[in-house]
């Protein structure tokens, strides 16, 4: 029979990253530490490509970066793409990169296919080689014992029986070892399942209230994200069941439904209801939340319609969506972006100082100001 081949590939998107400018950034914190770990993946990794560059054996076990990469680097394909900047006070970020890159060139890596075949199949094949083998032997005894070679010799007679025996054990005992191993591929095939439904349990936890459609796919009434880069916004999708939906940071005792834990957010936040028989969806801040809707901060139920602007604790930006209510909604022709929710946070706050001819002729720049000042000084009240 034909052994069936299955060939492999595996595919690693890296952001390397770069180095960080702390004294320019002005990086502090927990940014720090994390770009000081970013510094040291990116030292082992030039440790692992010098090594290879040279002929020698890297230790790809320095980092979890290197590790991951390792198939790649020894027997697969590496392409980099650097990202480099003209201006003068990143020289030394640009002539770095330009080195790594070239030392990245410097590494030859042969390319091998990554073929797994199936045991099952190359089991058969090898009882049929056997088969095939042992059944030529006694033929050819047969022949010799048709002309009478055999009958006239009892030695002869016994080396047959003899095979014929050693024949039935082979086929027995490749039959009980095809049986064994298909019981233990079986069993594989259960222990991969177990292993990707914890997986997905895992990632459900870590993704709290996500949703795995996109936005335009999901029926229910949800929440999606804005932000004021295009390529972040709108990709994350939290819908509501009907009911109840908690938000708020993370609560061992009473665990929220979607969780957040950014600045402003705090426990038992807010409660979105769904009454799905009426065909309405509320919005109700618990603890005097920082919960605002269309820019103003709201302090009891509110009902959200589609297109609604939600702007959760100082930095959760969202658009409510209710498929199927559009009619009922604002109407507007393009759905309101990020920019859009912001200026309304500038305009509120700008009326809260005055309306005198100077406040209202701020540009959208100074609004933008406005509105991220006013962020910073409610996570200063926060803290």
């Amino acid at each position: 029979g034909k052994v069936m081949e299955q060939v492999q590939a595996k595919l690693n998107l890296i952001d390397l990253a770069g180095s960080e400018r702390t004294d320019s950034a002005g990086t502090t914190g927990q940014m720090l530490k994390e770009g000081n770990a970013i510094n040291l993946s990116l030292t082992a990794l030039g440790g692992c490509i010098k090594a290879l560059s040279e002929n020698k054996k890297p230790n790809f076990r320095d980092s979890k970066l290197t590790l991951l990469l390792q198939a790649s680097m020894t027997g697969g394909k590496v392409i980099m793409i650097a990202a480099l900047s003209p201006a003068s006070i990143c020289f030394n970020e640009t002539l770095s990169t330009l080195k790594f890159a070239d030392r990245i060139k410097q590494v030859k890596i042969k390319s091998t296919k990554n073929v797994s075949t199936d045991p099952v199949a190359e089991m058969k094949k090898a009882m049929e080689e056997l088969r095939a083998k042992m059944q030529a032997e006694i033929d050819a005894l047969k022949g010799a014992g048709a002309t009478g070679a055999i009958a006239s010799d009892p030695s002869k007679v016994a080396e047959l029986q003899s095979l014929l025996e050693e024949k039935k054990q082979a086929e027995s005992k490749m039959a009980e070892d095809l049986k064994s191993r298909l019981a233990e591929l079986e069993s594989g095939g259960a222990d991969r399942q177990q292993r990707a439904n914890e997986i997905n349990n895992m990632q459900a936890a870590a993704f709290q209230g996500l949703s795995t459609v996109k936005s335009k796919d999901e029926k229910r009434p949800h929440f999606v994200n804005l932000h004021d880069d295009p390529r972040l916004a709108e990709t994350l999708v939290y819908p509501f069941d009907a009911g109840q939906t908690t938000i708020g940071r993370t609560n061992r005792s009473n665990p929220p439904q979607i969780e957040f834990n950014g600045m402003g957010i705090i426990k038992d936040h807010c409660v979105v209801e769904w009454d799905e028989a009426a065909g309405k969806v509320f919005i109700e801040p618990h603890n005097n939340s920082r919960t605002l809707v269309n820019g103003k901060k709201i302090a009891e139920k509110t009902e959200l319609v589609h297109q609604n602007r939600v702007w959760l604790g100082n930095n959760y930006a969202m658009r409510f969506c209710f498929p199927g209510h559009e009619d009922a909604g604002e109407k507007k022709e393009e759905d309101p972006d990020y920019f859009l929710a912001e200026s309304e946070v500038a305009a509120e706050a700008q009326a809260a100082l005055g309306t005198d001819g100077a406040m209202a002729k701020l540009t959208e720049e100074l609004r933008h100001q406005l509105a991220e000042g006013d962020r910073k000084i409610d996570q200063a009240n926060i803290i």
